[in-house]
């Protein structure tokens, strides 16, 4: 889907934030952490699996970038945010095991709602109980719309998933598409229900043609093995979707002069067996 002249008059007149997520594997260190967020001046940070309090990722990363972050609510450290905007515009709207939902209301631009992910690991579950367990987290995503009015929602973290699978796609999970065009409709109906979309533009960083081949690696003697898996995402509404553009989600195989990748090009082990993605969203002016 291509973006027309229309489209690209109002991608003029928007705002861009940029989110970065890391399932860190309780091994990455504050100072990769501060040289990445150099490199890309994220507004919204989301850690998962830390080894370090959030006090010490804030220091770290408003020292290494020069610029003030802050420490918005949180319940537990499993799921971390760090913001660059002062911390009571961002508001909590549901904490659980595997996600944390927040309304950010950014100094510049409209309001939006971040659900962060870090769900369960396919250690415990199988691909149906994934599935099944999706239901869960669409609802209270669906019920923070509900209570916010409005559905600029933004999920961003590790779905333990990749996008192809059912508890992604299906209609009775996060029912997100591969396609801008498909995801403009906004709504599908499925056996008489309407369940809303989301774009996931992680569907074209599989494989190896613009990047790393996924952000993390499994090789299994099992007969299906993908190697490669794409469990980290970042999924958009119709309402970002609109405005997205090749380029606005990266994962990151490098931080300074420090490859994340081992000697044989997969994920280093000794840093973290996830890569971070970095994702840019566009804001409407508010009127």
């Amino acid at each position: 889907m291509s973006v027309g002249l229309e489209e690209a008059r109002h991608i003029a007149s928007v705002i861009p934030l940029r989110l970065l997520f890391w399932n860190m594997d309780s091994k990455a260190t504050p100072s990769l952490l501060g040289t990445l967020a150099g490199e890309y001046k994220p507004d919204v940070i989301v850690l998962a699996e830390s080894a370090h309090g959030i006090a010490t990722w804030v220091e770290e990363v408003s020292t290494r970038t020069g610029l003030p972050y802050n420490i918005p609510f949180h319940v537990t450290n499993r799921i971390q945010f760090l913001v660059k905007m002062p911390r009571e515009r961002v508001q909590p709207l549901y904490d659980g095991e595997a996600m944390a939902i927040r309304h950010i209301q950014p100094v510049l631009g409209q309001d939006f709602i971040l659900a962060a992910a870090h769900l369960p690991s396919k250690l415990f579950l199988n691909t149906e109980e994934q599935a099944a367990l999706c239901c869960r987290w669409i609802d209270s995503i669906c019920q923070a719309e509900t209570k916010v009015g409005h559905q600029r929602t933004v999920v961003i973290g590790d779905l333990n998933m990749n996008p192809f699978e059912p508890g992604v796609v299906g209609a009775e999970g996060f029912h997100a598409v591969s396609s801008r065009a498909v995801a403009a409709r906004k709504t599908r109906t499925v056996l008489d229900r309407e369940r809303p979309l989301f774009y996931n533009p992680m569907w074209s960083m599989m494989g190896d043609v613009v990047g790393p081949p996924g952000t993390y690696y499994y090789a299994s003697g099992r007969p299906v093995t993908y190697f490669w898996n794409t469990f980290d995402q970042i999924l958009l509404r119709p309402e970002f979707a609109r405005y997205f553009v090749p380029g606005d989600v990266v994962i990151a195989s490098s931080v300074g002069d420090e490859s994340l990748l081992s000697p044989g090009g997969i994920p280093n082990q000794n840093v973290s067996d996830h890569l971070p993605i970095i994702g840019t969203i566009r804001l409407e002016m508010q009127q």
